[in-house]
């Protein structure tokens, strides 16, 4: 998606009963928040290493964190996230 210079993007986030699901792939040290299920239609990079995935009507469905052990504090991390091989 190639967004000018000027232009803003408005993202929609479906309220949902269900708590958001958070998922580490420590050997890719990638950090994925699944928002609700569906399938990925687009996504949206809105700072370096952080996507939004959008579904087929611009709705988050997941946000994917690049380099999250550098971006997150270790105790966070250790406390909080459920690791991959762990699931």
């Amino acid at each position: 998606m190639d967004w000018g210079e000027g232009e803003r993007m408005v993202i929609k986030m479906v309220e949902s009963e269900a708590a958001p699901e958070f998922h580490y792939d420590k050997e890719h040290d990638i950090l994925y928040i699944m928002a609700k299920e569906g399938e990925e239609e687009e996504f949206v990079e809105i700072a370096e290493g952080v996507n939004i995935e959008l579904d087929a009507k611009g709705e988050i469905i997941g946000i994917e964190i690049f380099n999250a052990s550098r971006r997150l504090p270790e105790s966070y991390m250790k406390t909080h996230i459920r690791m991959k091989a762990e699931a």
